[in-house]
């Protein structure tokens, strides 16, 4: 398993993480004076598609996008390595002055992570 561009639109790429790699070409928008995207995720968010996904996120810093906003609506698993994937992404994009959007949790992500009360989701 690992991701692929699927789909893209004016302001949105789709990645799904089940299929075959493939290049990215991700849309943009204008957000102020920097460059934003979003990004949809579909399939586990594994050790197998996790690399593609942190190679992809560098690179649409490296290319200009300070603000970028991933959908999770897709995703049927996320493991440790995915999470440390956000962490690393939202990381480098604070360290330009840029932004990591995690929109669009699905329930079965929200029970790997503990709520303020302790409990799982």
């Amino acid at each position: 398993m690992s991701w692929a561009a699927v789909r893209h639109s004016s302001t949105c790429a789709e990645f799904d993480m089940r299929a075959a790699g493939a290049a990215l070409d991700s849309p943009g928008a204008e957000f102020g004076d920097t460059a934003c995207t979003d990004v949809r995720l579909f399939g586990p968010l594994d050790l197998v598609s996790a690399p593609g996904l942190r190679a992809t996120l560098d690179r649409l810093r490296h290319d200009g996008f300070q603000h970028i906003v991933l959908d999770l609506a897709g995703l049927d698993f996320v493991g440790a390595i995915g999470l440390g994937v956000f962490v690393d992404a939202d990381q480098a994009l604070r360290a330009v002055g840029g932004t990591l959007q995690l929109i669009n949790p699905s329930r079965a992500m929200l029970g790997c992570c503990p709520s303020p009360s302790g409990m799982l989701c």
